[in-house]
């Protein structure tokens, strides 16, 4: 036999806290325990925690006890606790973009981590005891080192923003980028680089063979040659990290080189010359002065010079930038001209043949050339003419010099009777035209004006005479000359007198008009022998234009005034007061949007115009009809433009939406009573199928009547062309209605009251009616109390508002019973039983109420009196004196409130 106690335990830290062990005692057969950690410290807990000072190997005791057998058993369990400090190291924490650096790890505890996992910004690299990692990107870094011990727990160390990646990012830029020689230009550094570095040095290379290297952002270059040059800077920040920048033909220096040509150094007066501009560079600009006074902005002008001379010619170019140079030709344009000049021995005869003799007295000529103006010409120096038809012949004389240049000299002679030999002005002009003629002649003792409008006047001497034209029109007028001699010669005017008028008109565009249209007014005025330089128009609304086409915007249709003054370059003018009719648009109506299944046809329909167009027209079975179908693929909409007869237009839509798969609308679930019926529906659909088919009015229609039995789940099938159906379900809910017994017929007497009981099942609330006489009109048994029979009717309803009733009638009897009358009473005077009166309830009033003594003598009669009304009643006297005490009848009739009558008679005793 062996006797307990059996020592065992085990224990385990977390790695939270890795020097905290909690320790699980599964000793068999202990009283109690003794603990031993092997750090000076004991407990007698029997499941404890302990804290260790320090990561190691410790051996932890215990000792169990049994105090039945007084045994004890010892056990000693090494526990190895591992708390891993982790550090890094790098051997450089700044470094340029693509740089390596290495970082080696050390720890502090044992054993040794199985990890080593390097994070870098928080990115898993690797698990290495060290780490060799490039940067390839600027930044800042923070690098995390975690070991995992031989228990899976982590440790971890952090140094953030450790390493800083710098690369600097070359930018600059130069004003000017451009200019004129020599330029100055002035360059910015405005390179970046990532925080905590700084740029310490730029090296620049201008373009044009120099460079240098600054400390500062700023430096300045002068450029001294033209051309376009490359820029490039080289930056370096403090880490030693370079970049570099390169603006290929980044600055352009200009000048130009200016320069010209001129096709003729000798021209004659009035002769183009051609100036080329041969300038270097790119030429923007020019300013020529030619010397005469005269100046140029063309690039390669043209001028000519009117009067002889030696001119200097200058040129001013300015190229894109706005650089400038001049060229300067001195005495460059040499123009010459020689003069012509000549005399006639004779210049004016009316009859023939004339003959004239010339002259030459022209100086710098070499040659000399004759049109004697009678078909021949002359190359002799003073050649003789002769003239025998009437004419104005000219003669001109061109004599020319060694350049080629010439001048011409022109004289007349006059051989009357050819057309021009007078004058006369205006040639042209408004109606009424006052016309003065003078006639060019000499010598000449009669003259007849012939007007050409129908008017003569002559014969006449003087040289000149006015008339007045009054109707517009071309007159070509003729002067009748006659001598002494007998010598007739007539002249015809060389020129048209024109007497204009202006003729105002119009036309509009579009025509018809339509409302909305802003309307073109163009002018169609003509003027006979001018043009039409000014318009006035006026429009109804008070809008005014000048121009010849005026615009206008007629919002509402009807009938407008227009009003147009015309006025030609010669100032004659006429006015136009004219209308124009504004038709409305046509009221298009079209059909509602729709949405059809995918492969059907919608019918689209427009009316209200003459004519319609459709588009898009791809979809559909005709564009130009008022009803055409459409089939679109996608999601349409259809424009119509409808055009009444007078092709006013307006404009609609209509939206074709598709959809593949009918989708109905069900009406919501209904709520009914047993017996009663409820319309369902389903909607947005062509056909539909309803099941079941039991209590329907009509299963295929989109909203037959419901009237089931029981609660019913109907479900519709709904289907629209050539989609997929639609399935539904509307729900009938049926409530049982409640059942009601109002209780048999009851009879009371007038003026008595009786309790209705109705039972019945499934009942919330009673209504009674009519509520006349009810104690209450919602309880099941209500007290009646009523003068007249009445039939009453309870409805009950259920906790669903269903209904039912039933009726029940309470009649009601006029009786005697409801009446008392004393059979004796003590007419004494003491106040007790003095008056003898009819007293009860139910009576509507008392027709008679009448006493007789015992030999039938009538000694008391009231009528018409209300019951219970004492002070028509009987007080035992007869015709002033007391009756003897006996017995007396008494009769009375009465109305019930019912309205039956009732009598009844008795006696009545007097005691004195």
């Amino acid at each position: 036999t062996v006797d307990s106690p059996k020592a065992e335990f085990n224990g385990a830290a977390t790695c939270d806290s890795p020097l905290t062990v909690h320790f699980v005692n599964t000793s068999i057969g202990a009283d109690s325990v003794r603990w031993y950690f092997g750090d000076n410290t004991t407990t007698n807990q029997y499941t404890p925690e302990h804290t260790f000072p320090s990561p190691g190997v410790w051996n932890v005791m215990l000792i169990a006890y049994n105090n039945k057998t007084g045994c004890r058993d010892t056990i000693v369990n090494p526990l190895l606790l591992v708390h891993l400090l982790p550090s890094l190291v790098a051997n450089d924490t700044a470094i340029c973009r693509d740089g390596t650096v290495t970082f080696t790890s050390s720890v502090v505890g044992t054993p040794a981590p199985l990890h080593y996992l390097w994070y870098v910004n928080g990115g898993y690299v690797i698990d290495s005891i060290d780490l060799i990692h490039t940067f390839n990107t600027v930044g800042i870094y923070t690098i995390k080192l975690a070991v995992v011990d031989i228990y899976n727990c982590v440790d971890s160390t952090v140094r953030p923003n450790y390493i800083l990646v710098a690369k600097p990012v070359d930018s600059f830029y130069a004003v000017p980028v451009q200019g004129c020689r020599p330029l100055l230009v002035n360059f910015f550094d405005s390179s970046k680089d990532i925080a905590g570095t700084t740029i310490v040095s730029r090296h620049w290379v201008f373009g044009d063979g120099y460079s240098g290297t600054t400390v500062g952002p700023e430096t300045s270059h002068l450029y001294q040659t033209t051309g376009y040059y490359d820029v490039k800077t080289v930056v370096t920040d403090n880490l030693g990290c370079k970049d570099s920048l390169t603006y290929p033909s980044y600055i352009n220096v200009s000048h130009p080189v200016p320069g010209f040509l001129a096709n003729n150094l000798f021209p004659c007066p009035g002769s183009n010359v051609v100036f080329t501009n041969t300038s270097v560079g790119n030429i923007a600009s020019a300013y020529w002065w030619f010397g005469d006074g005269d100046t140029s902005t063309s690039i390669s002008p043209t001028h000519a010079y009117s009067s002889p001379g030696v001119y200097t010619v200058k040129m001013v170019v300015w190229d894109a930038l706005g650089c400038t140079d001049s060229s300067t030709q001195v005495a460059y344009i040499d123009v010459t001209k020689p003069h012509a000049s000549f005399t006639v021995s004779d210049t004016t005869g009316i009859c023939i043949p004339l003959n004239a003799q010339f002259t030459n007295t022209s100086t710098g000529g070499v040659t000399n050339y004759w049109d004697l103006g009678n078909g021949t010409t002359s190359l002799a120096p003073n050649p003789t003419g002769s003239y025998s038809v009437p004419s104005n012949y000219t003669v001109e004389l061109v004599v020319t010099n060694s350049h080629g240049c010439t001048d011409t000299a022109v004289k007349h002679v006059n051989l009357y009777g050819y057309a021009g030999s007078f004058s006369y002005l205006p040639l042209i002009g408004c109606k009424p035209l006052l016309v003065n003629f003078t006639a060019n002649v000499l010598n000449i003792p009669k003259i007849y004006w012939d007007f050409s409008d129908g008017t003569i006047d002559g014969p006449d001497t003087a040289l000149t005479i006015s008339h007045v034209y009054l109707t517009a029109g071309a007159y070509v007028p003729k002067l009748i000359l006659k001598d002494s001699s007998g010598c007739t010669a007539s002249s015809q005017g060389l020129d048209t007198i024109k007497v204009d008028e202006v003729r105002p008109g119009y036309k509009t565009i579009p025509y018809p008009i339509c409302i909305y249209d802003t309307v073109s007014f163009i002018d169609t005025s003509f003027s006979l022998f001018s043009y039409i330089n000014s318009w006035n128009w006026t429009f109804n609304d008070g809008q005014t234009s000048n121009s010849s086409t005026a615009q206008h915007y007629y919002g509402s249709s009807g009938s407008f005034v227009v009003n147009l003054v015309v006025t030609d370059s010669l100032t004659c003018t006429d006015t136009l007061t004219d209308s124009v009719f504004v038709n409305p648009l046509p009221i298009l109506t079209v059909s509602k949007d729709t949405i059809i299944c995918l492969g059907d046809a919608a019918q689209l329909l427009a009316a209200g115009a003459a004519s319609y167009v459709w588009a898009p027209p791809g979809t559909l079975s005709c564009t130009s009809c008022a009803s055409p179908k459409a089939s679109p693929t996608v999601l349409t909409q259809y424009v119509v433009i409808g055009t009444d007869a007078n092709g006013c237009k307006n404009t609609d839509s209509t939206n074709v939406s598709l959809k593949t798969q009918t989708v109905s609308y069900p009406g919501k679930d209904q709520t009914i009573c047993d017996g009663q019926s409820v319309q369902i529906s389903d909607s947005a659909a062509e056909t539909y199928t309803w099941s079941p088919s039991t209590g329907l009015s009509n299963d295929k229609i989109g909203n037959p009547l419901a009237s089931p039995s029981v609660t019913t789940q109907y479900m519709v099938i709904a289907l629209q062309g050539s989609c997929f159906p639609d399935t539904n379900y509307v729900t009938v809910v049926v409530h049982p209605k409640p059942k009601v017994n109002a209780g048999s017929d009851v009879t009371i007497i007038e003026n008595t009251s009786t309790t209705l009981q109705a039972t019945g099942s499934n009942i919330k609330t009673f209504v009674w009616s009519p509520i006349y006489g009810l104690s209450c009109d919602s309880c099941s048994d209500p007290t009646v109390n009523i003068l007249k029979t009445t039939n009453y009717t309870v409805t009950v309803y259920s906790n669903y508002g269903c209904e039912d009733s039933d009726k029940v009638t309470v009649n009601v009897i006029c009786d005697k019973g409801q009446v008392f009358i004393p059979n004796s009473f003590t007419p004494n005077g003491d106040g007790q039983n003095d008056i003898f009166y009819p007293r009860g309830v139910g009576i509507n009033k008392i027709i008679s109420f009448r006493i007789y003594d015992r030999w039938g003598e009538l000694i008391f009669e009231r009528k018409n009196i209300q019951l219970n009304d004492e002070s028509n009643g009987w007080d035992g006297t007869y015709k002033g004196s007391k009756p003897r005490p006996d017995v007396y009848v008494y009769a009375v009739d009465a109305l019930c409130e019912s309205g039956e009558e009732i009598t009844w008679k008795g006696d009545v005793t007097i005691i004195r």
